[in-house]
Protein backbone atom coordinates (compact mmCIF):
# COMPACT_ATOMS: atom_id res chain seq x y z
CA UNK A 1 0.00 0.00 0.00
CA UNK A 2 2.90 2.36 0.75
CA UNK A 3 4.31 1.74 -2.70
CA UNK A 4 0.97 2.66 -4.22
CA UNK A 5 0.79 5.91 -2.23
CA UNK A 6 4.33 6.92 -3.06
CA UNK A 7 3.74 6.17 -6.74
CA UNK A 8 0.61 8.33 -6.77
CA UNK A 9 2.51 11.17 -5.05
CA UNK A 10 5.31 10.95 -7.62
CA UNK A 11 2.81 11.06 -10.46
CA UNK A 12 1.18 14.14 -8.91
CA UNK A 13 4.56 15.85 -8.41
CA UNK A 14 5.65 15.01 -11.96
CA UNK A 15 3.32 17.69 -13.31
CA UNK A 16 5.40 20.33 -11.54
CA UNK A 17 8.78 19.09 -12.79
CA UNK A 18 10.56 21.25 -15.32
CA UNK A 19 12.73 20.16 -18.18
CA UNK A 20 16.43 20.85 -17.79
CA UNK A 21 17.65 23.52 -20.18
CA UNK A 22 20.06 22.11 -22.71
CA UNK A 23 18.97 18.53 -22.14
CA UNK A 24 19.32 17.89 -25.88
CA UNK A 25 23.01 18.76 -25.60
CA UNK A 26 23.61 16.32 -22.74
CA UNK A 27 24.96 13.58 -25.04
CA UNK A 28 27.44 16.04 -26.54
CA UNK A 29 28.56 17.07 -23.06
CA UNK A 30 29.07 13.45 -22.00
CA UNK A 31 31.12 12.71 -25.11
CA UNK A 32 33.29 15.79 -24.51
CA UNK A 33 33.88 14.82 -20.89
CA UNK A 34 34.78 11.27 -21.88
CA UNK A 35 37.28 12.58 -24.43
CA UNK A 36 38.83 14.97 -21.92
CA UNK A 37 39.02 12.17 -19.35
CA UNK A 38 40.77 9.89 -21.84
CA UNK A 39 43.33 12.63 -22.64
CA UNK A 40 44.05 13.19 -18.95
CA UNK A 41 44.43 9.47 -18.28
CA UNK A 42 46.75 9.05 -21.25
CA UNK A 43 49.23 11.61 -19.88
CA UNK A 44 52.10 10.21 -17.82
CA UNK A 45 52.09 11.12 -14.16
CA UNK A 46 54.32 14.02 -13.21
CA UNK A 47 55.71 13.10 -9.84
Amino acid sequence: MRLRWSASRLLAAEKRFRRVRGCKLMTSLIESLDTADAVILAQPEAA
